[in-house]
């Protein structure tokens, strides 16, 4: 799996070509090193469910419960994080790998 950047200070996005259910042996190595270099990785075209999504979370370490947030199905382990297409809030940026700017998008 190739990784491009995401923004200058952090972050990777690798993609499928076509969407897939599971990462082989050879894209999960490259997925844990993505994060431990860029400490972000988005992978798109990775459809999981809920029990597959906890199992790969799982290869990475240990799973925490989170109860103060409102959690997807009946697993205590998952919350929907998302941003709708109308949606506008603070985007976060580089220029130069000098100033930190925020503006709406």
């Amino acid at each position: 799996m190739k990784f491009s950047k995401l923004t200058a200070a952090l972050g990777v996005e690798g993609a499928f070509t076509e969407p897939s259910d599971s990462l082989s042996s050879s894209d999960f190595l490259a997925v844990k090193e993505a994060l431990n270099a860029s400490l972000v990785v988005c992978i798109r075209n990775l459809d999981l469910d809920v029990e597959s999504l906890i199992k790969l979370s799982k290869d990475f370490g240990e799973v925490g419960e989170t109860p103060y947030v409102e959690t997807i199905s009946k697993s205590l382990n998952v919350v929907r994080v998302s941003r709708e297409a109308d949606e506008k809030g603070p985007c976060v940026y580089t220029e130069n790998n000098a100033s930190l700017e925020t503006s709406l998008c």
